[in-house]
Parts: C-alpha cells; structure tokens; sequence
C-alpha cells in the first residue's frame, strides 16, 4: 500500500513530515536493536501556509543496501540506513518534529509530481525555518571534532577573527586594505596561539580531523549547494551533536588561514636553520615534520566552494542585490568534485539558483524518454540563445558519450578553465561589436546548433604540445624553451609568408612583432589574477625564461635568474595552455589551437564570442567544433570589422 494514496497539486502544495516522539510510539511496537520504531504522519499543505513552520532536511541519501523501515500513516516504508539515522538522531522523547525530507515528501515514483517539486525546490529550503545538515553517523573521532570545531569557531568569531578573514577573502593580496587586515588577523592569531586550548602542537591534529568531517561523502552531492546556499539558517549535525553554519565557516576559514600562517612560519624558522647549518638537531627534525604534517592537509574543495558560495549569497541578499547568477556560472564552479545519483540533476539541482531560469525556461523532466543527452543539448542551446555563445568554450574534445554533439558541454565529464579563466572574466573581446543575435529559427529539439560567424582561415601545420600536454613546472626549463622556441619557428614562417605576398593579416608591424612573446602565454599575465598581459611583461617574462635556461645550461642550475613575479606569470600561464598546440593557418596567423585540431581544420570568430573557435567541415556540409582557440592578431575585435558573416550548423 502506497503512503501516496492522496495526490496533491504539486505545483502549489508540498507534503510534510511530521516525525512523532519517542515517547508516543504504540505499545505494541517492537524495539529493533535497542531502538523504539520510528513512526511519522505525512500531511499536504501549501507553500504559502507552510513557511517558517517546518525545518528541511540536507543529507546524503547513502546506499539502499540493507534499507530499515519506518512506520508513515501507518504504512511500512523502507528508507536507507542514513535516513533512518537522521530520523532516529532528530526524534524528541515528548516533542514532535515537523520535518521535510525529499526522499518521503515527494513521490520518487511520480516523473510529473518529481519534476514540478524539483521546480519548487529553491522556495522549499528558503522558507525553512531552519535546515538540519545530517553529515552522518559519528565515528570514532567525529565527536570530539565537532566540539573542537564549535570551539574554535566560536573563538574566531568572537575575538573578531572572523570578521578580518571574510574581508580579506574577497581582496586581492597585493590589495593595501588587505595587507592592513592580514597584520591584524596576524596579531589576534598570536594572541590565540598563547591559549592553551589552540596550542600548535594540537593544530595539526585538528587540521586533519577538520578535513575529515569536511571530506564526508555528503559534500560531494551536488544538490546540497542549493539546499545550504539558500537557507535562511543552517546547523549541521554529525550523529547527534550540531553545530551552526557560522560557527564551521568561521573554524574552516581560521584553519585555512593557520595553515598558510603556520606553513610561512615555519618555512622561515627552517631557513634561518638552514643557513646556519643546523639541520641535524632534534629541533630541525621536529619543525620540519610539524611543516610537512600542516602542508598534507587539504580542505575538501567542494565544502570549500559550497561555504563560500552561501557567504556571497546571503551578503547580497542583505545588501538589497540579486544574489542569483546565471546557470552557466553556476555550472562552471561545480564542474569538478560533486557527484549526483541521476545525471539529469548537474542542471536540475542549479536552476533554482539560476538568475535567468525564466529566460532559459528549463524544466525539469525525469522520464525515462527524456535522455541525459537531450538535457544537455536544450540547456546549452538555451544558454547560447540567450546570449552565452562561450558556453561552447566548455565543450570539449574528450566526450565518451559519443551521442553527445561537438558543441554541448557533457558536464558529467572534468571541464576545464579556458585558458585558465572563465569567458566572463576574460580580456579577450574577438567578435568585437558584432554581438550576438539570436536565430529564430532554431530547433530546441534538434541536436543541431545554427550559429552566425566570420572565417578567419585554414590551420596549415600545427606543433607538438608543451611538455606532450603534461603540467609545466618551473623546473622544465628545456621543455619550455622547445615551446617557445617552436612558436618562434611559425613566426618567422608567417613573417616569410608577409614577404612574400605582401598581404599583412595584423593591423599593423608592432602586432606582428609581439607575436613570438605574446602567443606562447596567449597574451595573459598571471599575478595575483589572470589578466591581459601588457608587452612588457610578456617581453620580460619570455626574455627571463630563456636567460634562465641558458645560464643554467652554461654554469650550472645555481646559476639562474632570479625568480621574479614576472618570470613565474610567464611559467603559470604557458603550463595553462599545455593543453593546446601551436599552428600556423595559411595567411599566416600565429596562435594555439586545440590538441584534437588537425591542419585544414577551421578558424572561426562566432558572433558574440570572445574566443575564436576551431571547426571541422564534415561531408554533410556540417560541422563539428574542435574547441577554443587564441590567434595572435584577433583576439580583441582588431579583425573582424568588414568581415562577410554566415551560417554553421554545428552538430
């Protein structure tokens, strides 16, 4: 018998659960292991009428391995062993608990009632009064890590800690405000170090527990983001110990801060050892394990993400702003680290904090009729259609969905920055004024993509990858001069081509010039942040790279450069394109292109874009797209005025 027996009007009502106490379960009923059954009455109600008068529940569904009972209306219903452990830690012994819980709220059996209360889904958690964070059944160490936790935290926030380090957080370090700050954090930091509760020797230890809980399972869900982000107030339980929201963020970002602290600490106590050359005592042993122990604990990404991400949110919320963005930047910083049961849900679970939702209008669809294909295709054509046309920029060549089209973002797969930076950050402007115009005549369904653009040129030949594809290190010296110098060849090859037809494809002879400094780092400089790099700094840093090598090679590796901020912007941005190929196109732009593109493969500026694109012409007069590309001479709008437009279907 179905606990569902009354249909409700899923686009106005939810359900709510209503968790009975200990206290009331019948006589008759047996104890399980020592455990009363757990008994719930499920009941209908509006949106309207339910605000603030039932507390959701954010946990991570688990395995329906070994699935326990409880008792709803009366009715059997299996569960799965992590469920009943938040139901069983929630219940009072003499007070009710009125709750929502995906799993028993909605009928995971009804597509059209799942969809509708998906669609719901942002409005649910919002108007909670409080969301519970299950993080699971304790363990051996849990409990006296939460404590710890709540502890420190409250210590941080209290002493003002808290405050200095959100400021911080959103400045750059070369920022004077924040140097400011960084010496008052420091200050109070010391003064936390004199208390005998947070004494060094504890810290790393507390680091590693820290780390533990936030590397539970239950972050790695992708839905948690938008059932944390936008609650009104979070407290998050392990087995049945709880802390607030405020009180974790401010411990997480105290240990985040410590550990850089601590680590420069340290580093210079180790060096002023060195230099002495007092590197056999038991105290050199001692900090250099205490060094080693802080710098191997890392702070799971995704609860990183998803705490500063709720932070942002409700800050603009309070300041009178829009706190929602748009879906393709929400896709984009969860694009690695989460994890969903159904792969339909990497859009789904985002839309509710999705500012042009309305515009996309994506709904949510779980028939079995509606592929995952299908989803992605319509998301990513809807994005492009309102004015997104990069989000072909995380289309890229390693689908092993081969139903997936060339240019849909397949986001169950590791997308990666384009040249290391989001489109809507990046300097690059190739489609100059030529903005994006929506075709009209596009087909939501079909799994083709219409799309307006300018040919720039044919790919003629193509390097081999910087370091065969593999991340560059400061230490590849020989790999990245092969680099610099195999660009250097196809420049002088495009010079050769100038002269002898006289035609020049740059706008003038300094573009031309810049070209072999300028292209091994597509034009970008990375201190403190990417961005657009002037000619100084790429003269510089590709002048430094070269020095670097040659005096190493001449008289030996202690005979380098300095390390200068410009010489590491220049090793940082060209291990950001270890990814792509130097080439050459027939008229002779210089530029780097994906490791898929082939020569005779296409150019293309689309309108809208900041990037130009590579495309490939297929026999059925289509095309597919290869991936994003930089070419020297382009990049800001220089080229395009004048150009003759015309139509691609990408498929």
């Amino acid at each position: 018998m179905s606990i569902y027996h009354t249909p409700i009007n899923a686009a106005k009502e939810i359900r709510l659960l209503r968790l009975l106490p200990r206290a009331s379960a019948p006589e008759t009923a047996d104890e399980i292991e020592g455990q009363v059954p757990i008994y719930c009455e499920l009941y209908p109600i509006t949106v309207d009428a339910s605000k603030n008068g039932y507390e959701a529940l954010s946990y991570q569904w688990g395995s329906w391995d070994n699935a326990l009972s409880i008792y709803v209306n009366g009715i059997q219903k299996a569960v799965t062993q992590n469920l009943h452990f938040a139901l069983q830690s929630f219940r009072e012994e003499n007070s009710e608990v009125i709750l929502w819980v995906d799993a028993i709220c909605i009928n995971q059996e009804d597509d059209d009632e799942k969809g509708m209360q998906v669609n719901m889904m942002t409005d649910i958690y919002a108007n909670a009064r409080y969301t519970r964070v299950f993080l699971g059944p304790p363990d051996t160490t849990s409990d006296e890590t939460m404590v710890d936790i709540s502890h420190v935290g409250r210590a941080v926030i209290d002493r003002g800690i808290y405050e200095l380090l959100i400021r911080m957080a959103v400045l750059g370090d070369g920022d004077q405000l924040f140097v400011q700050l960084e010496h008052e954090a420091a200050q109070l930091v010391e003064d936390m170090l004199e208390n005998p509760l947070i004494q060094i020797d504890q810290l790393t230890s507390l680091f590693k527990r820290i780390s533990e809980i936030l590397s539970r399972e239950y972050w790695s869900r992708l839905w948690i983001l938008q059932e944390i982000v936008v609650s009104q107030n979070v407290e998050l339980y392990c087995g049945r110990l709880k802390i607030e929201y405020a009180v974790l963020h401010a411990a997480v970002l105290y240990t985040i801060y410590m550990k850089t602290f601590l680590s420069k600490r340290l580093k210079e106590q180790l060096m002023e050892m060195l230099d002495s050359g007092d590197i056999s005592s038991s105290q050199f042993c001692e900090l250099e394990a205490q060094f080693d122990a802080i710098n191997s604990t890392v702070i799971s990404l995704p609860a990183n993400l998803v705490l500063g991400i709720r932070h942002q949110y409700h800050v603009t919320l309070q300041g009178g702003g829009n706190p929602k963005v748009d879906l393709i930047r929400l896709l984009a910083k969860i694009r690695v680290g989460i994890s969903v049961t159904v792969d339909k849900d990497r859009i789904y679970a985002l839309l509710g904090m999705a500012a042009d939702r309305e515009i996309l209008g994506i709904n949510p669809d779980y028939a079995d009729t509606t592929s995952c294909t299908s989803v992605y295709s319509n998301a990513a054509k809807a994005m492009i259609q309102s004015g997104h046309t990069d989000v072909l920029a995380f289309s890229q060549w390693t689908k092993e969905d081969h139903t997936v089209p060339s240019w849909v973002p397949d986001w169950r797969e590791e997308v990666k920055q384009p040249f290391g930076q989001y489109h809507w950050n990046s300097p690059y402007s190739a489609s100059g004024t030529r903005t994006f115009v929506p075709n009209m005549e596009q087909d939501v369904s079909s799994s083709f993509l219409k799309v307006n653009g300018f040919i720039v040129d044919f790919i003629e030949s193509l390097k081999p990858q910087c370091n065969d594809g593999a991340w560059l290190s400061m230490s590849q010296r020989r790999e990245a001069c092969a680099y610099i110098q195999d660009i250097y060849t196809l420049c002088q090859t495009s010079n050769n081509k100038f002269e002898e037809s006289g035609e020049e494809i740059y706008a003038d002879n300094y573009l031309r010039s810049r070209a072999p400094q300028c292209v091994p780092v597509a034009d970008l400089c990375c201190i403190q942040f990417t961005r657009k790099a002037t000619f100084d700094e790429c003269r510089l840093g590709h002048e430094e790279v070269i020095e670097d090598f040659i005096q190493r090679t001449s008289h030996g590796l202690s005979a380098g450069l300095p390390i200068t901020n410009t010489l590491r912007s220049y090793y940082n941005v060209m291990a950001q394109q270890v990814e792509r190929k130097p080439f050459i196109t027939c008229k002779g732009f210089v530029g780097l292109a994906p490791k898929h593109a082939e020569a005779g493969d296409i150019v293309v500026v689309f309108s809208g874009a900041k990037f130009p694109y590579v495309i490939r012409k297929c026999d059925d007069e289509k095309y597919v797209l290869i991936g994003e590309a930089f070419v020297h001479g382009v990049m800001y709008g220089e080229w395009i005025e004048g150009r003759e437009m015309k139509e691609f279907v990408l498929k």
